[in-house]
């Protein structure tokens, strides 16, 4: 089976470590490449999406090579992700073989949002507890205090993102994996007028945080499309 490189953006206040389970399960043929972002940009100016979206693009140019390659986003990284791709075809005229966008609304029903420190502290609070962190309080408010400048940095380029009109849909095939807390008025179901080839929905439960608690079922539903993506010219010759 030919190798296929897979990038992958994480979700707010993520990094490379959210997708070490998840690489366990997928295919040795499958090659797993986290994208760090914001980690050049100062949280302390006030940076835009765009910076942010440039810094991503650089880095998966630069890592790709002639092998195929698909972009998994995962919450913020899948809005990220849909503008990857625009970017990436604009600079390299090369598509991937297959977006995955997961726990995100479409960005075309992404509604920004104002916050300040003490709303993304108990937000990030929140997160954490959602996920299952049950250290001891000290070591609680030492990992709040370490995690919390890379997510409010993350947050306020979020925030910032202003959905595009007007463009060319996604002509690659695409996955979407939602949990019930990113559909509750079935606003997941408006990824398919993104893109004019196929959109496939799995639905992961009701934990926003599936990456963590479904990542054997992540896994299964990447391999599987991507081996379909690599079988399919075969079958068509």
């Amino acid at each position: 089976m030919k190798r296929v490189q897979l990038f992958c953006l994480p979700y707010a206040g993520g990094n490379s470590s959210m997708f070490h389970d998840l690489a366990l399960g997928l295919s040795d043929w499958i090659e797993i490449i986290p994208v760090e972002y914001n980690h050049v940009i100062d949280i302390e100016k006030n940076d835009t999406f765009d910076e942010m979206l440039n810094e991503v693009v650089t880095q998966i140019i630069r890592l790709t090579n002639d092998q195929p390659f698909a972009i998994f986003g995962y919450s913020m990284g899948s809005l990220i992700a849909y503008e990857v791709y625009y970017e990436i075809v604009r600079r390299t005229d090369r598509k991937p073989i297959h977006m995955f966008f997961a726990a995100h609304v479409p960005p075309n029903r992404h509604v920004p949002y104002d916050f300040d420190d003490v709303t993304a502290r108990k937000r990030l609070e929140a997160n954490l507890k959602i996920m299952g962190w049950t250290l001891p309080k000290t070591e609680y408010q030492d990992l709040l205090d370490w995690v919390m400048p890379k997510f409010l940095g993350d947050l306020r380029l979020y925030s910032r993102y202003k959905y595009k009109e007007s463009r060319e849909l996604i002509s690659t095939n695409i996955t979407v994996l939602f949990s019930d807390q990113e559909n509750q008025q079935g606003q997941i179901y408006d990824w398919a007028a993104l893109t004019s080839k196929f959109c496939m929905y799995h639905h992961m439960g009701n934990h926003h945080f599936f990456i963590h608690t479904e990542v054997k079922d992540v896994a299964k539903k990447i391999n599987e499309a991507i081996t379909t993506e690599l079988i399919q010219p075969i079958l068509n010759v």
